[in-house]
């Protein structure tokens, strides 16, 4: 078993063009067994604990050995970094990029204690200062073999045959999400780098690209033989080095265009993954510089759904999302994609598909099918030839109508929700590109003086956007020459970093709107700047402070009650400052932490999922207004991205039912 054969994840171009760099992480099969390895008669020493049973495959850097542990006696993978010439690699020169990435692998995969992640036994340097690390043999074959055998049959068989590899795929996306929460990612996630183990087991390999979320491909030190003392390396990417395979890469891997790379990247290749296993296919085609200018270019990832029919809905959901070209727009992490499948797979709502009422009602009846069939064998058999079987009968259907009446209600409640949340979000959206329109209008060529050309663009825009407060005209060094309205008079001549107030202005920014602050309870604020330019030269900063709810409140149109049912409509960011709300007492505040909201834990997990989601529908509940009850909401949100990436999460909810003891 060799890894000089061609990917099938690649395509011709692919493999030549990044054959230096895609194959930095070693064979495809690290650590795999599938067949007898190669013979191989180098009697290479590791210190006398392994006997070398056979070559697995050798990558860029690195050569896998299928060796014995004599210690332990098990059958181990011994993976050795090799030199530029294809020989073990002797004592490395100072700044030795291939050594410092060889140890990074090494031990990224060490640190990784999960079942699904390859485990390093052992980090170590031979009697002649070459680098080896030892691992799990794992017996099995690679989700790519699995692929290519269900391709292998008729379309139909095929694709079921493709849908039992959902459960690997999920335990990958569980593995990930444990990397994830400590920060790594893989960077070269793929079906050949996936191990389908011989007792159910799904096992990632190949960490060779792998890194902190926050690295920067920063050397790692090395470790201290007798041979060769260690030595840090130098940058450990070139610049304009593509890391990763095209087939999976994310867009941002191809053009940093897009974002940093970060764990939503290896979101997009799971993503790809699960394209994989929807249509049989990938979502690219042809070659390796095609597929990465199709990476690159602005138009949006291929649905499954335009490739194959009778694809699962909620599957394609969960596949459109991770396969967003626009990081922000994916899972935030393999941890929030796993949840998604795991409900697809228990038969529970995917949050991301939007369901229609049909589709709810028809899952209701199929979940509780046998519930009702026996519920309705037992009355009538209690009931037979008793005069009150009819009457039973008669109100068992009441009951069944007013439940899937219920279930509709809740169904319309949440899509009147979600068609509100969307109207507001736009709202929002085109208010606040008006208001850097105006700023920008008003700062291009102002008057000399400052007073009152301030003067002037105050009363303007007072009359055009909700919510302004101050407005200030701030020179190139950070002193305020003129405030409005007169009440703030006292600011001229200050520095804007000797008052609270001003503090969110930032001097040297071209453009920027700030997050949102509180200053005070009861009251949310946000500001927006623009420079203020004469004959295009820069002369200072137009800055617009303006408060968040007042803004929010005139902006959002009123939502319609529905059946008695008053809907309410409050925003957050996305740290959990509640930026807006209908009852004021929580405006201001931080869901997460401040008292007033720690005795709603419904509320508090709602707003959790929303810091992991751009979008979707649930509900919450909480104490009823008279304290005894329980009152539960049918709640939608949607994400709104302003000026400098600004994320604000806008809430419609509405009413559904109070619970009582």
């Amino acid at each position: 078993m060799s890894d000089t054969k061609p990917d099938p994840d690649r395509s011709d171009d692919a493999t030549v063009m990044n054959d230096r760099t895609v194959r930095l992480a070693g064979p495809a099969r690290t650590a795999l067994g599938s067949g007898p390895p190669a013979p191989h008669a180098d009697a290479t020493d590791y210190a006398g604990s392994y006997t070398v049973k056979g070559l697995i495959g050798q990558g860029g850097i690195g050569r896998v050995y299928l060796g014995f542990d004599q210690t332990i006696g098990r059958e181990v993978a011994i993976k050795e970094l090799l030199d530029p010439a294809g020989g073990t690699a002797m004592p490395d020169a100072p700044g030795d990029p291939a050594r410092a990435r060889f140890l990074r692998e090494a031990k990224i995969t060490g640190r990784l204690e999960h079942p699904g992640i390859v485990p390093v036994h052992e980090l170590s340097a031979k009697p002649d200062g070459a680098l080896f690390y030892v691992m799990r043999y794992v017996h099995g074959r690679t989700l790519e073999d699995a692929l290519q055998e269900c391709a292998a049959s008729d379309p139909e068989s095929a694709f079921a045959c493709r849908m039992h590899l959902l459960g690997s795929l999920i335990q990958t996306c569980e593995a990930m999400a444990y990397a994830h929460a400590r920060d790594i990612i893989h960077r070269d996630l793929k079906p050949a780098n996936i191990v389908l183990g011989e007792f159910g087991e799904t096992v990632i390999l190949d960490w060779g690209l792998a890194r902190q979320v926050e690295e920067t491909d920063a050397p790692l030190a090395g470790i201290r033989s007798a041979a060769a003392p260690a030595t840090e390396g130098s940058d450990l990417t070139s610049v304009g080095e593509l890391l990763g395979t095209p087939n999976y890469m994310a867009p941002e891997q191809v053009d940093a265009a897009f974002g940093p790379v970060g764990k939503a990247s290896d979101v997009y290749a799971l993503g790809t993954i699960l394209y994989r296993l929807l249509t049989g296919t990938l979502p690219y085609q042809g070659s390796g510089r095609g597929i990465l200018q199709a990476l690159a270019s602005p138009a949006p990832s291929p649905s499954p759904q335009l490739r194959r029919a009778g694809i699962p809905p909620e599957l394609a959901a969960v596949c459109e999302k991770a396969m967003n070209k626009d990081p922000r727009r994916r899972f935030p992490d393999a941890a929030a994609m796993a949840a998604e499948l795991r409900a697809y797979r228990d038969g529970r709502l995917v949050s991301v598909y939007a369901y229609s009422r049909r589709e709810l009602l028809r899952r209701f009846v199929a979940r509780n099918k046998m519930a009702v069939i026996a519920a309705v064998g037992v009355l009538f058999a209690t009931l037979v030839g008793g005069g009150l079987a009819l009457r039973y009968a008669v109100e068992a259907e009441k009951a069944r109508a007013r439940a899937e009446l219920a279930l509709e209600e809740v169904t319309e409640l949440g899509e009147l929700a979600q068609a509100h949340a969307h109207k507001g979000v736009a709202a929002l959206a085109a208010h606040f590109k008006a208001l850097e329109s105006d700023l920008q209008s008003l700062a291009q060529n102002p008057k000399e003086e400052p007073e009152a050309a301030l003067r002037a663009a105050y009363a303007l825009l007072g009359s055009r956007q909700a919510g302004l407060a101050r407005l200030f005209w701030v020179d190139p060094d950070g002193l305020i020459r003129a405030a409005e309205p007169q009440a703030v008079a006292s600011f001229r001549g200050t520095s804007i970093d000797a008052n609270t107030a001003t503090q969110w202005i930032e001097p040297g920014a071209e453009r920027s709107m700030s997050s949102g602050f509180r200053d005070g309870p009861r009251a949310s604020w946000v500001g927006v700047q623009v420079p203020l330019l004469r004959d295009g030269k820069r002369v200072g900063i137009l800055a617009a402070l303006l408060r968040a709810d007042l803004v929010i409140g005139a902006i959002i149109p009123p939502a319609a009650p529905v059946r008695g049912r008053k809907p309410d409509v409050w925003a957050m960011q996305r740290d959990g400052l509640v930026l807006y709300d209908e009852d004021p007492d929580y405006v201001g505040t931080d869901l997460f932490r401040d008292r007033v909201n720690t005795v709603l834990p419904g509320v508090i997990e709602f707003g959790r999922r929303m810091q992991r989601e751009d979008s979707g529908v649930s509900h919450y509940a909480y104490f009823s207004s008279d304290g005894v009850g329980r009152e539960h909401y049918v709640a939608a949100w949607q994400t709104v991205i302003l000026p400098s990436g600004v994320e604000w999460q806008l809430v419609v909810d509405y009413p559904y039912v109070v619970v009582r003891p």
